[in-house]
């Protein structure tokens, strides 16, 4: 690939990985992860996750829908001798059996994703909760609606926006938003996303018979957030 024309992977390591709260994600995740077993990482881009999770002894596998990111993921493992399961699928029809996973991780607002829609987020949470098994935990980190008190205005601007590309037909809802998250040359990469509130987390995960626990760096403001699901079960 022509070096002046970046791969996506390389714009995802170099650049979106940035935005991330890596050293938080790897506290949260070592407070759950108290067990080795089987675990699945939804939307594993570029190994972020699963190399780190496979040197640390966790049976990984990763799933993304981009055949890039999966390449590079596995280049990652080969470079440290790591073994993962890799495969190319949606969020949202896994192609694994029932009960498979003590945990199931989602990282970097998967959920949000700009062609991600309500249908698509109850779809994928069926599926997580389907491939773990009864014991097992979910993890989905979200991107949080109110990041940051400063943005009070930007906010009543983006949902006055939002109202009238509504109104104008647009399938939009409140709480997407369009970042610049990078750059290439001189060209602004930007990223639509959906942010979420604790309590529309807590409503998805519900919906499904998961009792959730939320996991944030700050009180009302804050940037990301965790929602950890485990099933309901009868006593």
């Amino acid at each position: 690939m022509n070096s002046d024309h970046p791969s996506r992977a390389k714009i995802y390591d170099e650049q979106f990985a940035k935005a991330f709260p890596a050293d938080w994600e790897t506290q949260v995740l070592n407070r759950y992860l108290t067990v080795k077993g089987a675990l699945l990482d939804v939307g594993c881009g570029t190994g972020r996750h699963v190399v780190p999770l496979a040197e640390k002894g966790f049976d990984v596998v990763g799933i993304d829908k981009d055949k890039e990111m999966l390449m590079a993921s596995q280049t990652k493992l080969r470079l440290k001798k790591l073994n993962a399961d890799l495969i190319l699928a949606e969020a949202q029809k896994l192609p694994l059996k029932n009960n498979l996973f003590d945990y199931i991780i989602t990282m970097g607002n998967v959920p949000g994703e700009v062609d991600f829609h309500k249908s698509d987020r109850e779809n994928m949470v069926d599926e997580m909760k389907r491939t773990s098994k009864t014991s097992g935990t979910l993890i989905i980190e979200l991107v949080h609606r109110y990041w940051n008190a400063k943005d009070l205005f930007s906010w009543a601007w983006r949902y006055m926006t939002t109202a009238w590309q509504r109104l104008g037909g647009k399938p939009i809802k409140y709480g997407d938003y369009t970042e610049v998250v990078g750059r290439v040359d001189t060209r602004e990469i930007k990223l639509t996303f959906h942010a979420f509130t604790t309590g529309e987390a807590k409503k998805l995960l519900s919906s499904h018979g998961l009792l959730t626990n939320i996991e944030k760096r700050g009180r009302f403001f804050h940037d990301w957030f965790f929602a950890i699901g485990s099933r309901i079960t009868e006593s």
